[in-house]
């Protein structure tokens, strides 16, 4: 294979299947490495007061930290750095503030919970601004029928609204998926190995030379960070 451009595309986005669409098919077109984690890896432990929300950040954090660091050259990150916490805080805000009444035990872990997401938002932005060179965000559109609730358009408003604070080019997208890939080739001058529409068309080949996440086995659970 030829060597890839380098170039470390961010593809966020709340629509999976969107971005999976977009990242595998710009990675087949450039030959650019695609990087992402198991979805198997984020789903949310009921069983734990902090399952759902501080425990799949901190998941996805060392999981996207070892997959893009493998990445040596360019890569385009499948979700980025930003899917897991924007997902999180989404939960937080969604939460019913009635809990603390019918549990008040709860309490100090959804404080905890709230501090932690703060703080984890600066670590995000300073991660991306160090480690992506430019962030791809894929706008949902109103009437797509995967939009089933407001959380995919709160989604949205937080990614732009985070991307505004950052210091490296961003592009928000939305429309068909050929229109976007083209539009990010031709932004960044990326040389084609294949056509984008043959890329898209090749449903059932991977994407080369992907980088899926190895995920490490938790020394601590989220719950006695809390605790400490």
């Amino acid at each position: 294979m030829k060597d890839s451009p380098v170039l470390r595309l961010a593809v966020t986005g709340a629509l999976p299947a969107d971005r999976y669409a977009v990242t595998t098919a710009l990675s087949r077109a450039t030959g650019i490495p695609r990087v992402a984690v198991s979805a198997e890896s984020l789903v949310p432990n009921a069983g734990r007061r902090l399952g759902d929300t501080v425990e799949p950040v901190l998941r996805a954090f060392e999981s996207r930290l070892d997959s893009e660091a493998r990445a040596t050259g360019g890569f385009i990150s499948d979700g980025s750095i930003l899917q897991e916490w924007v997902a999180a805080d989404i939960r937080r805000r969604n939460r019913s503030r009635r809990e603390w009444l019918w549990n008040p035990g709860v309490i100090p872990f959804r404080i905890f919970e709230s501090s932690f997401l703060t703080a984890h938002a600066g670590t995000v932005a300073r991660y991306a601004n160090n480690s992506y060179d430019a962030v791809l965000h894929l706008r949902p559109e109103p009437d797509d029928d995967a939009v089933q609730d407001d959380s995919a358009l709160l989604f949205d408003r937080i990614v732009i609204d985070t991307l505004y604070t950052l210091r490296i080019p961003y592009l928000v997208a939305g429309g068909g998926v050929e229109k976007t890939l083209t539009y990010v080739a031709d932004m960044f001058r990326l040389p084609l190995q294949r056509p984008i529409a043959e890329a898209l068309s090749a449903t059932d080949e991977p994407a080369p030379d992907e980088f899926p996440a190895e995920q490490p086995a938790p020394t601590t659970t989220a719950e006695e960070l809390a605790n400490t």
